[in-house]
């Protein structure tokens, strides 16, 4: 009975050892980030107004401030570059919207489109490297964009 006693207590260790180790891995963290990071990417691109435009900016900037450290710094200069390309034609989107002009609406609007589109397609380039903290976090804005 002693021997089953302490077989079962082995047991209960194991299982509570497993249980403290278990969370995010930085792969699933790096996929998140990257995943909040899409999805501001898509509500940027899908803005109407103002407004939109304003709360998209504002979940990328949020997104991109709470990439985990696990991410590492490559794909914190990968999205800092884009990021600063992108600030550029939002700015100019934020002037357009505002305007009476109808086509430089549109140009604009276009104009931020394909630049989403196009950190979008980065995305896809960023992900195929040898580190898969990486490739999770680019596959995470692809997810993210695309979901």
């Amino acid at each position: 009975m002693r021997g089953r006693a302490q077989a079962l207590a082995a047991a209960f260790a194991v299982v509570a050892l497993a249980a403290a180790g278990c969370g995010d891995s930085p792969e699933d963290t790096a996929h998140d980030n990257g995943k909040a990071v899409g999805e501001a990417l898509a509500q940027i691109g899908d803005a109407q107004d103002v407004q939109g435009l304003t709360s998209g900016t504002a979940a990328l900037r949020q997104a991109v401030s709470d990439v985990s450290d696990d991410v590492g710094a490559r794909v914190r200069r990968q999205v800092d570059a884009q990021r600063d390309s992108l600030n550029a034609v939002v700015g100019e989107l934020r002037t357009a919207i505002t305007s009476d002009n109808a086509e430089a609406r549109d140009q604009a609007r276009t104009k931020l489109q394909d630049s989403v589109q196009d950190l979008r397609s980065r995305a896809g380039s960023f992900a195929e490297s040898k580190d898969s903290v990486t490739n999770s976090f680019w596959d995470g804005v692809k997810d993210g964009y695309d979901g």
